[in-house]
């Protein structure tokens, strides 16, 4: 560096370090502020957040902690009334008419009514639920609060005359309002006044799994799917007589109690829970005939979050008739022209009628913990669905094989077959009877 005249100045080496360590402070200096910001920034963000989360009571903030017990306890007993909504199929109390029934629910520790008996819809609807959990809400909360007992020492307060509680099921969540009839007075008189009602949030997916529950059980009521699959997986059976003809010389003597009965029983045990119901979280099986067959369409949508299981189990009991029979025994039955009757041949003609109960559990699989409860009966009449009894009688109730239906020229049978792809796909069609040019009817053995 040079003078106006022109004389060169060397800079020395202390004078290096001054500017040095001027430069070093004025970067630390600039860390600082940029921290200092960034923990105002944070701090008031912290405030801020906490303002908007923080429920606004309408209170002086002396009452704010009392505000926050009441609403702590409402939301406690509100999940408390939920719980039991969700393991008693809708109901937090059971109707006196299904209590005093033993064949009017299910009993699996707590007890599950039959969203349908006797040909009566009994599924509860979202009203008379949450008119049942205010009801729960109002006659349990005071448990919860004590009487405000441990606010005594700090407020004169009047005991709780009343609690009156609105409840709103949603979709995702359950919106509580609860109104506490009692009035507060501060020690020292400078606060005097009734508490405000308390609105409290619950997250729980109720309104969305009843959705999904409600679905199911129509699909029930109008295309009786139970029924079928119960009788498919009878008629799929190689041990159980149905229908067809068999050539063999041994006869088939079945005892419906010891036999039929505990082999029904264990089939639906094992293959019921093999159903899948679409838009809902399932996983195939890997087996053509279940991924293809044992998928119910529900007609809802976006219902991936749920998990629906089917249980059957022989303990909840089963109503078993089996026609034709003779003495609790099931027989084969011999093929006869009018004169001779044909060696080895074997017909079957069998008619299953069953009652029993379906459990469905429901699982919010973003919430396990969440589980809802209901319980569908199969009510099936010789092979046919009776859920509003309308299968007609047959005279004397017993199937002749004499019967026309048997005897006529065709008969309306399921065919299974797959596509290219492999898919297997069901129709039906009429199929000829085989005679062997022979007029045939057929008797007990």
């Amino acid at each position: 560096m040079k003078t106006k005249n022109g004389t060169k100045i060397i800079p020395t080496s202390s004078g290096l370090s001054r500017f040095i360590n001027m430069k070093k402070r004025g970067q630390l200096s600039t860390f600082i502020i940029t921290g200092l910001i960034i923990l105002i920034v944070a701090g008031l963000g912290i405030y801020l957040v906490s303002k908007v989360l923080e429920p606004d009571y309408g209170v002086p903030d002396e009452l704010v902690p009392m505000m926050n017990y009441i609403d702590q306890c409402t939301q406690d007993i509100a999940l408390d009334g939920v719980f039991l909504a969700e393991m008693q199929g809708g109901y937090t109390h059971i109707p006196s008419k299904i209590e005093s029934n033993p064949n009017a629910y299910l009993d699996r520790g707590f007890s599950i009514p039959y969203w349908f008996y006797n040909g009566y819809d009994r599924a509860p609807s979202i009203p008379e639920l949450e008119a049942e959990l205010s009801i729960y809400i109002n006659t349990n909360l005071n448990d919860c609060l004590n009487n405000l007992d441990s606010f005594r020492n700090e407020w004169d307060i009047t005991d709780i005359d009343e609690i009156s509680t609105i409840v709103e099921i949603g979709d995702e969540r359950i919106l509580v309002n609860a109104l506490i009839s009692v009035e507060v007075n501060s020690l020292d008189g400078s606060i005097y006044m009734n508490l405000p009602s308390v609105e409290s949030t619950i997250e729980v997916q109720l309104g969305n799994m009843l959705e999904l529950a409600y679905a199911i059980h129509f699909k029930e009521l109008t295309d009786y799917f139970l029924e079928f699959y119960t009788d498919e997986i009878i008629a799929s059976s190689h041990y159980l007589p149905y229908d067809g003809i068999e050539f063999t010389c041994e006869p088939k003597v079945l005892d419906i109690e010891n036999d039929i009965r505990p082999h029904i029983e264990g089939i639906l045990m094992h293959n019921l829970h093999y159903l899948m119901f679409e838009e809902t979280d399932y996983e195939e099986t890997g087996y053509p005939y279940y991924d293809n067959i044992f998928k119910v369409d529900l007609g809802i949508k976006n219902m991936q979050d749920f998990k629906v299981t089917t249980t059957f189990d022989p303990s909840w009991g089963m109503e078993l008739q089996v026609l034709p029979s003779k003495d609790g025994q099931v027989r084969s039955l011999d093929l006869l022209d009018q004169i001779l009757i044909l060696p080895c041949t074997k017909i079957y003609h069998h008619k299953y009628s069953t009652d029993f109960p379906i459990l469905f559990t429901i699982t919010d699989t973003k919430n396990p913990t969440h589980q809802f409860n209901f319980v569908l009966p199969v009510n099936m009449r010789r092979n046919l669905p009776n859920k509003f009894a309308e299968v007609p009688a047959w005279e004397t109730e017993i199937d002749i094989f004499k019967s026309r239906e048997y005897c006529a020229d065709e008969t309306l049978v399921t065919v299974y077959e797959t596509d290219i792809d492999g898919n297997m796909y069901t129709y039906e069609e009429m199929q000829a009877n085989l005679r062997f040019s022979l007029s045939i009817f057929a008797e007990d053995s």
